[in-house]
């Protein structure tokens, strides 16, 4: 028996692509990972915006180019404000070049899940492979692919990782009504909680508003999301059909891991700790 830790695409595929006998352990209901959707408003969205820079990285896709006009403010501060510890900001931040935003990912993700052996459960002990859940299942495995937390699968192996780092995020996703002169907001103003606002329209007069908000400890207040929407008049509460929220702990990662375990392949970005895009974690699942 080969475990998968974790449903997001990594995970999908690494059991689509080895066709053996594999059962994919995940937290969540729903797969998907970040790209998981629910239903808002009678609108399927997206944790995060399906946005990519190379369209063709998956078989089947459909997409449109995605060109943001573009507001920002303070932009020089925005390192600082998300992450000061970290080298650089990811990839995915940076909004450089052409972009596309993936319209049936939705799709590909449910079938890619088609029949697959997945359990709603998570380890709580990893031993002499032997593999016990939080719901006391216990499952005897040969090999572990990994695509969660490495720090956190690290502990429950019991090793400690302590160079390993991250930034939480706070996402607030808004279905509103009303046209904007901008599609993409940035504000690298410390006084101001969220960082980034990505805008698409998903029908006529009606948008869905993805809000970045970075933080390492204290878990930003919804309510201070629409205080600042108002104090920079980008958004007004007449204008909000709907509105959901999302926590992604390790949202940007930071640090180097130093320990491997032989019975474990770490995949996908969190098990390999790289701020890696989904195109990149779509061809690395190849070759893990």
């Amino acid at each position: 028996m080969k475990i998968i830790l974790g449903g997001g695409i990594s995970g999908l595929l690494l059991a689509s692509l080895n066709k053996q006998d594999y059962l994919i352990l995940e937290l969540q209901h729903e797969v998907g990972g970040l790209f998981a959707t629910e239903e808002i408003s009678g609108i399927n969205v997206h944790i995060i915006p399906p946005i990519v820079n190379n369209p063709n990285f998956l078989e089947g896709l459909k997409y449109h180019e995605y060109r943001p006009r573009i507001r920002s403010e303070k932009v020089k501060y925005l390192k600082e404000k998300i992450c000061s510890f970290c080298d650089k900001l990811p990839s995915w931040l940076e909004f450089n070049g052409k972009m596309f935003w993936i319209e049936n990912l939705g799709e590909i993700i449910s079938t890619l899940s088609k029949g697959k052996k997945i359990i709603n459960e998570y380890p709580t002990i990893i031993k002499d492979k032997k593999l016990i859940t939080n719901k006391g299942r216990s499952v005897i495995f040969d090999e572990i692919h990994s695509t969660i937390s490495r720090r956190n699968l690290m502990k429950i192996l019991g090793f400690d990782e302590p160079n390993l780092k991250s930034i939480s995020a706070f996402i607030t996703i808004l279905i509103t009504k009303g046209e904007k002169d901008w599609d993409l907001y940035i504000n690298g103003d410390s006084g101001i909680l969220f960082s980034h606002i990505i805008r698409e329209s998903v029908e006529n007069d009606i948008y869905i508003n993805y809000i970045y908000s970075f933080f390492t400890s204290k878990l930003p207040d919804i309510k201070k999301v629409f205080s600042d929407l108002k104090r920079t008049r980008l958004l007004s509460r007449e204008e909000i059909l709907a509105y959901r929220s999302h926590v992604i702990k390790d949202a940007i990662l930071c640090g180097t891991p130093s320990v491997n375990v032989d019975y474990v392949k770490n995949c996908g970005r969190l098990g390999l700790w790289k701020n890696i895009s989904l195109e990149e974690a779509v061809n690395l699942a190849h070759t893990c």
